[in-house]
């Protein structure tokens, strides 16, 4: 199988403005069991274990007034100068500003810690491009990835 990427990067010159409203919190082992994206075999996956993605990782996540976690921003990838963007928002928390907010933090974060944040998507995922590029990121190049189908 073939599939499409795109590659964006944050203009450093981006002002980082924010009128939300909704808190917006760390991620940690409590999120994490909650989590029902970015949960414990997630990070397993992706960082060899909770522990690792919580000593090196950068991630924020929002609830909604009852508790549940509406939306995450999580780094999948990490290396001394990059760290690689990963969000999820519910379907029902969708168009209300709340990745935006996440995706703030994320990049305060970087580059609090001397980090370029990278925006990696499908190139069939029109919205992640339309926030990327909302936010500041700018396309820096396309690739492609093959892959074996699972049976």
């Amino acid at each position: 199988m073939k599939m499409s990427r795109v590659v964006y990067h944050l203009n450093e010159e981006v002002q980082l403005q924010s009128s939300f409203k909704l808190p917006v919190y760390e991620i940690n082992k409590h999120s994490i069991v909650k989590s029902q994206q970015f949960d414990e075999c997630y990070y397993v996956e992706q960082w060899g274990s909770v522990e690792a993605y919580l000593k090196y990782g950068i991630g924020y996540y929002a609830e909604n007034e009852i508790g549940e976690i509406v939306a995450e921003c999580t780094s999948i990838f990490r290396s001394k100068g990059k760290a690689n963007i990963d969000i999820y928002t519910r379907e029902d928390a969708r168009g209300k500003g709340i990745a935006s907010e996440l995706v703030l933090g994320y990049v305060r974060e970087c580059r609090k810690r001397k980090i370029t944040p990278v925006w990696d998507c499908d190139e069939v995922n029109e919205a992640s491009m339309q926030l990327a590029n909302k936010l500041g990121f700018s396309e820096v190049s396309r690739y492609h990835l093959y892959y074996k189908k699972s049976p």
